[in-house]
């Protein structure tokens, strides 16, 4: 009889302790396994040492952290956008492309994801999955200078000379506004936001399009004349001697400077 008690007392405590997890979340959030722990930890460990070697253009060795830090935690999108645009200045645009659209499945609202490939389309010569990239990027942030940016380097190279300069110009007042005032410069809008990091480098001030020996340009500030002739690609990626490198995002969040990467 006492063996008996003993039994149903336990029973009722195992009962309790489970209504307790399933309407106490903070309690069930303690069991996670201590495991799933550590994998979490280890891949923010691998994407930050990833993040590093982003920076000091150790770009394969980037992308071997970012893979492995994709074992420990697949569902990261910000993991994905780092590795994408680590493979694009490789030259490696179809796996900066996958990457890319793999962020944008997680996270749809990833404005860094959208906006990076934008500029690895632009790069293999798809004006128009560019453009309709960029276009989605500022539907999010419509204060988005780089998908402005990025979007006028795929209407110039499908010859829409009016819309290039366009967007061009937008973007220049939105980057000096942003050189006025640090508030303004973009961060990720995806509800899926990480830590901002200030640019490594600062944009270069566009000035208004001028025509000079019968070509339209745009010229930044201390660099020189930027050709807006369309044709800058052959179709499959390859440069011409005229290429503008598109802007993209290697430190998600961050928005890099101009012309700083490729």
């Amino acid at each position: 009889m006492k063996n008996l008690k003993a039994v149903i007392a336990s029973l009722g405590v195992s009962i309790s302790v489970g209504v307790m997890l399933m309407t106490c979340p903070a309690l069930a959030q303690e069991r996670v396994p201590s495991q799933q722990r550590l994998n979490m930890l280890e891949a923010d460990n691998l994407f930050n040492r990833g993040i590093g070697k982003f920076l000091t253009a150790d770009y394969k060795g980037s992308i071997a952290d970012y893979t492995r830090a994709l074992r420990f935690n697949p569902q990261n999108a910000l993991i994905y956008i780092a590795r994408g645009e680590a493979r694009r200045q490789l030259g490696d645009l179809q796996g900066a492309i996958a990457d890319q659209t793999q962020a944008i499945k997680i996270d749809a609202n990833n404005v860094d994801a959208h906006t990076n490939r934008c500029a690895a389309r632009y790069q293999l010569g798809d004006a128009a999955g560019a453009i309709d990239d960029c276009t989605q990027s500022l539907e999010l942030n419509p204060q988005d200078a780089d998908a402005l940016y990025n979007r006028g380097l795929a209407r110039r190279q499908q010859a829409d000379m009016p819309g290039a300069i366009d967007d061009f110009q937008r973007s220049a007042e939105l980057y000096q506004q942003q050189l006025d005032d640090p508030s303004l410069r973009p961060t990720n809008s995806s509800s899926g936001s990480s830590p901002s990091s200030p640019p490594s480098t600062r944009p270069r001030k566009l000035s208004p399009a001028r025509r000079s020996n019968g070509e339209m340009r745009v010229t930044p500030s201390a660099s020189p004349i930027i050709p807006l002739s369309p044709g800058s690609f052959s179709g499959s990626g390859s440069r011409s001697s005229n290429f503008i490198p598109p802007r993209g995002r290697g430190v998600p969040g961050r928005r890099e400077g101009a012309g700083a990467r490729l």
